[in-house]
């Protein structure tokens, strides 16, 4: 069997990572070129990125729920046969066509939002007049590419669920060169074209987005006929299948929302210390991100795995495959750790900061290196095992006690009551990834986690 599980680790998590890693990629790419302008222009690529963080996150949480479902009904249709594979094939179409007009609802809600409430939703995070500027002149052109994330999101995450992620890496892949070379050429005036900072980066993300959703629908509609959604499919759902799904994807964008708020405090909190301390934040959070590609990679090749083990009703090779992706999760979270903190000061060194942004990230690096082997496992504990095996409320539960109970609070006391540095405050943020270790881990070997959701 560990043949079989490398065999399908490697060909469903290597394109996830590589397609991760060219999206936080461009994100770094973005933060280096527009650091170039100044301080401020990264500070408020920061805050625009936490409007787009918090849209994503409830995204990701409607389709990586919707990935449960259709990944545990996929690993029925390849073990069997019968008159229940129309069925089920037509309940994934369902599934997908109920997650993508959410998905869209969800993006135009987050547009009106933008121009009713203008400044306001920058303010939150920084007031400084020119940080407020800069995030607008980005926001008002990006915020259209959200309705076109929703689209390569839904297509890409259900691309995984029947083990061609390949397809989604190929497309990210695509329009992320694109949105590279723009970005060169709009933020620096190169080639004639005028020079245009931020906006020429928020216009070169929008066109890349949109190239990439329209690659995406083109694919789907030649070549994977399970995900061409029609009206029908819509009109053919029925209330209790739509409670099903509810009952399955909500936990999910609850739990990403409970934790993507909890890092938008983070920021405010970070933001409030002031400029220096919201610059180091964005450089390290560019950083970090590059660095655990590989962590969700394989966090979400483990909800894709564990699940079609589940809709195969193979509960032994479930247990068998968990137990691998733990030892899997602690060898690649000590080795990413130790070679983050050999890197750190080579990469920082490319970037046009003061010393003591400079001194803040070099310190905020570190303790990120000694926490990735727990945090990796944090991160497959939630993102993959608990979530394919249908145990979406219990990884929820982990996650809003750790982060609001202890994070938040944590944070909030070391910024307004003890006046620490930045460093010290992220420092105390970090004790709510060892309290959800040992909540996860107990969790784990109950596998009470196990619930087979197509028979539900």
């Amino acid at each position: 069997m560990k043949k079989e599980f490398a065999k399908k680790l490697f060909y469903i998590a290597l394109p996830i990572t590589i397609q991760s890693l060219i999206s936080t990629s461009v994100n770094m790419v973005d933060t280096f070129m527009i650091g170039k302008l100044g301080e401020y222009q990264i500070a408020a690529l920061g805050v625009a990125n936490q409007i787009f963080f918090i849209f994503n996150l409830l995204a990701m949480g409607l389709f990586s729920g919707s990935n449960v479902l259709i990944s545990q009904y996929y690993g029925f249709l390849v073990t069997n046969t019968g008159e229940k594979i129309k069925v089920y094939k037509n309940k994934i179409k369902e599934i997908m066509g109920y997650s993508m007009v959410v998905g869209i609802f969800t993006a135009l809600i987050f547009i009106a939002a933008l121009f009713i409430m203008d400044d306001y939703i920058i303010k939150i995070f920084n007031d400084n007049s020119y940080v407020i500027k800069y995030g607008l002149d980005y926001l008002y052109i990006v915020i259209f590419g959200y309705l076109f994330t929703a689209i390569s999101l839904c297509y890409g995450i259900s691309y995984r669920s029947i083990g061609k992620s390949y397809i989604p890496m190929v497309t990210s892949f695509i329009a992320v060169i694109i949105n590279i070379i723009l970005n060169y050429v709009l933020i620096f005036g190169k080639f004639g074209a005028p020079v245009l900072g931020v906006k020429g980066a928020a216009i070169a993300t929008l066109i890349a987005r949109i190239i990439e959703a329209v690659l995406l629908i083109a694919i789907v509609h030649k070549s994977t006929p399970l995900f061409v959604v029609s009206i029908s499919n819509l009109k053919s759902l029925k209330r209790s299948f739509v409670k099903q799904i509810n009952e399955t994807i909500m936990p999910v964008v609850v739990n990403e929302m409970c934790w993507g708020f909890g890092m938008v405090v983070y920021a405010v909190i970070y933001g409030r210390i002031g400029v220096t301390a919201l610059a180091s934040i964005q450089i390290c959070t560019s950083i970090q991100n590059v660095f655990m590609v590989l962590f969700f990679g394989i966090s979400h090749a483990s909800c894709v795995m564990i699940a079609n083990k589940i809709g195969e009703d193979d509960m032994e090779g479930t247990k068998i495959y968990s137990a691998y992706f733990l030892k899997t999760a602690l060898g690649i979270g000590v080795s990413i750790g130790i070679l983050l903190f050999l890197s750190k000061g080579f990469i920082l060194s490319f970037f046009d900061v003061s010393s003591e942004v400079y001194r803040s990230s070099d310190n905020i690096l570190m303790l990120s290196s000694f926490i990735f082997p727990i945090r990796f496992i944090n991160i497959l504990l939630i993102v993959g095992i608990l979530r394919g095996g249908g145990d979406t409320k219990a990884a929820l539960y982990f996650e809003l006690i750790t982060m609001w109970l202890i994070g938040v609070p944590a944070a909030l006391a070391g910024a307004f009551v003890f006046k620490l540095g930045v460093e010290y405050v992220y420092g105390l943020v970090l004790i709510e990834e060892f309290i959800k270790f040992f909540c996860c881990l107990i969790r784990y070997r109950s596998f009470k986690w196990i619930n087979n959701l197509t028979t539900a």
